[in-house]
């Protein structure tokens, strides 16, 4: 039979629905850039200083007068350079289709574009973020109040000048060794109202510490205890699932489906992405 029925709008926005379901890094990071997310093109995001705050009137003269400024802007670019793409056999798509049985058959290709985008992401951020690691290593009965201490230290630096990150919108992601600390009986973890969010950050969430949402993710630096505190607009992402599309197989009584997505991401503000891994001294 051929592929008659099949609508590629429908599967797209399934995947992308299954996706996002699934995702634990993507909803903690700024993905409100537009662009044309095609394979080799730039989305160019452009931020500009900060205006000087003055006196609007001064005295009893009753001058109330304000003098504008010219701002310097500054862009920088995001480059959509990550291609990846799934090809399957369906046993007949019409009919899954006409079915509403979509479900799983794009649940796995979902899960696997978020583990391929997601560990782009943490690596990404280990890459061109701020290491401030120290030389301990945490152990020991103390270790959950050693890893606190931690990620107090990541939270200073973040609100203190020039950083000045936003108390609003900051995570920290951690792995299973490092949560395994923060777990300890005086880790000071509390509990965090997760309603809001999609599944896939809600299920990891931990706790709230220190202001930061605490995510885990298996995907960050696997087998060294690491934890990344950051504001979600210190991260640029974007994605896009480009092409869905049907065929009939050649060699067997079945069709295929197969789809493109493409992304790309950036560390726009490098001091506001923060790290702490054991055992690596700075």
């Amino acid at each position: 039979m051929a592929v008659i029925n099949f609508i590629p709008e429908v599967w797209s926005a399934t995947i992308l629905d299954n996706f996002k379901q699934h995702a634990v890094i993507e909803p903690t990071v700024a993905t409100e850039y537009e662009g044309d997310a095609t394979m080799g093109n730039v989305v160019h995001i452009t931020s500009f200083a900060t205006p000087t705050i003055v006196n609007y009137a001064v005295g009893t003269s009753g001058v109330r007068t304000v003098d504008p400024e010219a701002l310097n802007d500054s862009g920088q670019p995001l480059n959509i350079d990550q291609e990846k793409a799934f090809a399957f056999y369906v046993d007949d798509i019409d009919k899954r289709q006409a079915a509403g049985g979509m479900e799983p058959v794009t649940r796995d290709a979902a899960a696997g574009l978020v583990e391929d985008a997601e560990t782009f992401l943490a690596d990404l951020m280990l890459a061109d973020g701020t290491d401030r690691t120290n030389a301990e290593a945490i152990e020991g009965e103390g270790a959950g109040n050693e890893a606190f201490e931690v990620v107090k230290r990541l939270r200073t630096e973040l609100s203190a000048s020039p950083i000045k990150a936003p108390l609003s919108g900051r995570t920290l992601l951690v792995n299973p060794e490092f949560s395994a600390f923060l777990l300890g009986a005086d880790s000071k973890l509390t509990n965090v109202d997760t309603s809001g969010d999609a599944a896939g950050l809600r299920n990891a969430t931990i706790g709230q510490l220190l202001g930061f949402r605490v995510a885990e993710t298996s995907l960050l630096n696997p087998g060294s205890a690491t934890c990344i505190a950051y504001h979600r607009s210190a991260i640029g992402y974007v994605n896009q699932v480009n092409t869905i599309e049907a065929l009939r197989a050649q060699n067997k009584f079945a069709d295929i489906l197969r789809g493109l997505m493409v992304y790309g991401a950036r560390v726009l503000r490098p001091t506001a992405v923060r790290y702490w891994t054991e055992g690596i001294g700075s």
